[in-house]
């Protein structure tokens, strides 16, 4: 069952929500409908809303001053292949969606399909194709028929079944037209199901019944002769196995980001670390921590403790966050120690820097540039 949250409107409609939509991929007829979609729902709940077709408009830094978040409705490359997530991040602008690295893995079906092979999670066997492969062994490698994709494109756009190699050497210049790799799926046959993920959880499977030869563009968003059933009729088993299946399909492909998120301590249980708890009381569950958290340079007290009590005093070319934080919650949970603690390299420094940083310095690629004017 989904859990059942509460949406705080009055928290939304504080806000200034960019609708990205449009775009330039072959799926920018789609685009604009769901960007005018997510609009209608939004002003409908006295939400503040922008239409930007990305089209005609690009993304400035000042852009980020008037808007609180991005809300992404571009489809295909551009929108769902972490370009735009990556220049969302450039401008320090909130956006929905998957973040820009996960998003680049997504949109490949060949990198997609690799990882979940490595990791296990069942995927139908595939090739990428050549112009020079002999379609006749490709298609019997294969189990005899295939569906032929371009690797980049969404909505089913520039695909085709094949069943001989006529076929097969047709479908590679269709889908050629679209993406630079082009692959063959071995054809499954059977129920089609799709399942969401929402906020880290599956939602109930959907069954999907097309009157086509199989769910394409227009069975997607034209047909309405295309059916989708849900509850989709599965046993309690089946439903369990299948959302089981989506979730780790999804997570493997990259995981969640989080900017200016404090870590305060290690959550255990039976002896087994669990999770984290940050600052702000939030707790984040997880099989298992990799502690990235750097050293101590900037606690006194540890300087003290493993350098020498003069060392209290000294000052901190770095950062002064790495306060140790991570290692104190490691030993605290009984980690032992490994390597060499009392030792440190020497550098040079301004008796008149500031505690931390060293930063007021020119830096030598700065004293060249100097020597080079005056020359």
């Amino acid at each position: 069952m989904i859990k059942n949250q509460e949406i705080n409107l009055d928290y939304l409609s504080n806000l200034s929500i960019g609708i990205l939509y449009g775009g330039i991929s072959n799926e920018r007829e789609i685009s604009l409908k769901s960007g005018e979609a997510i609009f209608s729902a939004l002003s409908a709940s006295g939400i503040n809303a922008t239409l930007i077709d990305h089209k005609d408009a690009v993304l400035k830094a000042d852009d980020q001053l008037s808007l609180d978040i991005i809300f992404i409705a571009l489809h295909g490359p551009g929108g769902e292949d972490g370009t735009i997530q990556d220049k969302l991040d450039e401008l320090n602008i909130r956006y929905t969606g998957s973040r820009g690295n996960s998003s680049k893995l997504a949109i490949s079906k060949c990198k997609s399909k690799r990882l979940w092979k490595q990791i296990g999670v069942q995927t139908a066997d595939f090739k990428i194709l050549n112009e020079t492969d002999d379609w006749a062994t490709t298609l019997e490698g294969l189990g005899g028929s295939v569906m032929v994709k371009p690797d980049s494109e969404g909505s089913s756009i520039g695909m085709t079944q094949a069943f001989n190699a006529r076929q097969l050497a047709c479908a590679y210049k269709v889908a050629k037209k679209y993406s630079g790799t082009v692959i063959a799926e071995s054809m499954l046959t059977g129920s089609e199901y799709t399942v969401s993920i929402l906020s880290g959880e599956t939602l109930p499977s959907i069954k999907i019944e097309s009157a086509t030869k199989f769910y394409d563009f227009e069975a997607k968003y034209f047909s309405d002769n295309t059916n989708y059933i849900c509850p989709s009729g599965l046993s309690k088993k089946r439903e369990e196995e299948i959302q089981l299946l989506a979730l780790r399909a999804f997570k493997s492909l990259g995981g969640e980001i989080r900017y200016r998120t404090e870590f305060k301590s290690l959550n255990t249980s039976n002896g087994i670390i669990t999770g984290v708890t940050l600052t702000s009381g939030e707790q984040l569950k997880a099989k298992a921590i990799i502690l990235a958290c750097g050293g101590f340079e900037s606690n006194a007290t540890l300087r003290s403790k493993f350098l020498g009590l003069e060392w209290a005093s000294a000052k901190v070319r770095g950062t002064p966050n790495n306060t140790g934080d991570g290692l104190i919650a490691a030993w605290d949970l009984g980690a032992q120690r490994y390597g060499r603690f009392n030792g440190c390299h020497a550098t040079p420094m301004d008796y008149f820097m500031k505690d931390y940083g060293n930063l007021s310095i020119p830096h030598f690629h700065k004293i060249v540039l100097k020597i080079e004017c005056r020359q």
